[in-house]
């Protein structure tokens, strides 16, 4: 490949030390990427430069950013606080200036993410403390957040970098939530004093074809893990979820979530999903897990389903699950 091409995003991820690329719904759907650059920048934690490398692609509605803060896993927790937040205010400076300027998902992959850096924090608390602070500045107060920020995920990986995907594109997402859950802007601080930000689900819109992007979504209700120890009913909560969020409808776009749990509508909704990744914890056999997804998602082809061992944002979570969907007409 030559210097200042690239062909998949994928390509791109190579050079990142982290083995979980982004999904390939994303290539498929953004079509061919035009562009690659690489930079090398510094970001300033007020003491010192941390060195960061940022990968570029375009395509002719969509841009992906990705960004790669080497060797987070030596940051003292105040550095790597005010590193994360520096990233993500670096993606919005970036893309302010791209025709793809409006942000609709995260994927961040957060290296040794249960590690309990002092004051009852483990790594995550303290990622969410950054991009809370990120988000302040980018979108407004904390009253703004919901139905402004994008979808996400934050996953751990057994590398010592933080990895941060951006999707952008050059229309707006509708950005939603899940009744059957608390905003998770809006989370008690029994999940540090900070909270995660990310909406539930964005809905792509202005595509010839209307799709629903879900972000991470795992076995809570409300704010509160449910099935503790039970990967399989863990996997059956998070495909309510899923399926909350996707609704039974055939016809329109709804942009609110639908409240039916219904078996008929779940499955309705279920068959709507094109493309899922399966994050579970390594300690767990796949095989039975993997049969009760394929089970309830048919229509998922060979290259579709992917699984990937990895830790949960919560120690007792056991799975966690991401894809996208078509919506519209049937």
């Amino acid at each position: 490949m030559k210097s200042g091409e690239c062909g998949t995003t994928n390509e791109v991820q190579r050079s990142a030390s982290c083995s979980l690329p982004l999904p390939s719904w994303v290539d498929r759907l953004c079509g061919g990427w035009t562009a690659c650059d690489l930079e090398h920048v510094a970001l300033c934690d007020d003491r010192r430069d941390i060195p960061v490398s940022v990968h570029r692609s375009e395509s002719d509605r969509f841009a992906v950013l990705s960004v790669v803060i080497e060797q987070a896993t030596d940051l003292p927790p105040v550095d790597f606080q005010k590193v994360t937040a520096n990233a993500y205010l670096h993606i919005a400076r970036i893309i302010s200036a791209f025709p793809a300027r409006y942000p609709v998902r995260f994927w961040n992959f957060i290296p040794a993410i249960h590690e309990q850096l002092g004051d009852d924090l483990d790594r995550y608390m303290v990622f969410n403390a950054g991009r809370f602070a990120a988000y302040w500045e980018w979108f407004g107060c904390e009253d703004s957040f919901v139905g402004t920020i994008p979808t996400a995920t934050g996953i751990g990986h057994e590398g010592e970098d933080l990895v941060i995907h951006l999707l952008a594109c050059d229309t707006p997402g509708g950005h939603i939530e899940n009744p059957r859950q608390k905003s998770s802007s809006r989370y008690s601080q029994r999940f540090g004093p900070l909270p995660p930000c990310f909406a539930r689900a964005t809905v792509l819109n202005g595509l010839s074809t209307p799709y629903l992007i879900v972000g991470g979504t795992a076995s809570v209700r409300g704010e509160d893990s449910l099935f503790e120890g039970d990967p399989i009913a863990q996997t059956n909560e998070t495909l309510t979820n899923i399926s909350c969020l996707i609704g039974d409808s055939t016809a329109t776009i709804r942009p609110e979530c639908v409240t039916t749990e219904s078996n008929a509508a779940k499955r309705r909704a279920l068959l709507r999903l094109s493309h899922l990744r399966i994050y579970h914890h390594p300690s767990i056999a796949v095989d039975d897990l993997l049969s009760f997804v394929q089970e309830k998602t048919p229509q998922l082809e060979q290259g579709n389903l992917e699984i990937f061992p990895a830790k949960v944002c919560r120690s007792e979570l056991l799975v966690e699950i991401e894809g996208i969907a078509r919506l519209g007409s049937e």
